[in-house]
């Protein structure tokens, strides 16, 4: 029968460290900042518009690539600082939209996020996909896609 052995674990096992290479470890407390989650007055959006990729471009990737990748490019565009009430909507958003873009084209409007993975502490997500297409009357934005918007509490309530 085989003899089990127990092995030797630290006595402050779990516990805070109250020294570190034989120096005192500094505490720090964390500071909490006031969320501004449903207390916004703007939101910043970032409008990218989706354009069909040259056959250059797709020249350039290895050819066993090339079927999967997708032939699409998205150029960045203008950013803007919108108040909550001027797109509160979707009919909202489309209008603002015509208005502002004012040309035919698909696009992303990207909103902002927080992010600790980069140093700007932010990262642009969809929040919608917008055609906008040329008739007689005028240009008319219709909105494809609704990716993040369910995330703004203001924009189903009003």
């Amino acid at each position: 029968m085989r003899k089990i052995i127990r092995l030797k674990i630290r006595s402050d096992k779990g516990g805070k460290h109250k020294k570190y290479a034989g120096k005192p470890v500094k505490r720090y407390k964390r500071i909490r900042y006031a969320k501004k989650k449903g207390r916004k007055q703007y939101l910043k959006i970032w409008v990218w518009e989706k354009k069909p990729m040259s056959s250059e471009g797709r020249r350039r990737f290895p050819s066993y690539i090339r079927p999967y990748v997708k032939p699409v490019i998205f150029k960045f565009g203008q950013r803007f600082d919108v108040p909550i009430f001027e797109i509160g909507s979707r009919k909202m958003i489309e209008d603002w939209c015509v208005k502002n873009i004012g040309y035919p084209g698909d696009f992303y409007l990207m909103g902002f996020t927080g992010t600790k993975k980069n140093k700007y502490h932010v990262k642009p997500t969809k929040l919608c996909h917008i055609r906008i297409t040329e008739h007689p009357e005028g240009l008319h934005a219709i909105m494809v896609r609704d990716f993040k918007l369910f995330r703004y509490r203001w924009f189903y309530h009003t």
